[in-house]
């Protein structure tokens, strides 16, 4: 029996995912999950947010993106989906050898595939460095200096061996009062984004 990555299907209520609506929500959600996908819509609609996350990805090549887009999208299509696999390097070697429609792909749009070349570069970067990517990005918004891969690996390390989670960076920048208790978390946090790590 094939092992899954697990996917969530439940709905964040009260979430607006405006880029998202229609067909390439449906799609990619059904590739990687709604709360993931959630996340991405959110990071999309904000250019700052996505202007610091792209240098941690794979690749900022935007039309490296998009062609990675129309291969989820394409994929999706053809029961191509990262539950549908062990690993996410056979679920990418699988998009890689998929033979690609060329008038599926021109009726497919460019934001489309760039959301969802997005989902896919973040997913592989989420599960690079076992952390949530909605924690990944709160990083990456809070300290805008965080910018080299190598550099967030060895971060997200640090708080792990320390005992903290994704939760736990969640917890630290949503506060609404001073928590004593993520003293020690702000600490790693800043020593990880100084300039001479």
């Amino acid at each position: 029996m094939m092992r899954k990555i697990s996917t969530s299907t439940k709905l964040a209520a009260g979430v607006g995912i405006g880029i998202l609506i229609g067909s390439v929500f449906g799609a990619v959600s059904m590739v990687f999950g709604v709360p993931f996908v959630i996340i991405v819509a959110k990071i999309f609609e904000n250019e700052e947010v996505k202007e610091n996350i792209n240098p941690l990805l794979k690749t900022d090549d935007i039309e490296q993106i998009r062609k990675q887009g129309d291969r989820v999208l394409q994929g999706e299509k053809k029961g191509i989906k990262l539950e549908n696999f062990y690993t996410f390097k056979e679920f990418e070697d699988a998009l890689n050898t998929l033979e690609l429609d060329s008038e599926l792909s021109k009726e497919i749009s460019e934001e489309d595939k760039e959301v969802a070349g997005l989902a896919f570069y973040m997913k592989e970067l989420e599960l690079e460095l076992d952390f949530d990517i909605d924690a990944i990005a709160k990083l990456v918004i809070e300290n805008p200096t965080l910018t080299d891969r190598n550099r967030l690996r060895k971060l997200i390390r640090r708080i792990k061996e320390n005992g903290y989670s994704s939760k736990d960076i969640l917890n630290l920048y949503e506060a609404k009062e001073e928590n004593k208790a993520l003293y020690e978390l702000q600490d790693i946090i800043i020593n990880g984004c100084s300039a001479d790590e």
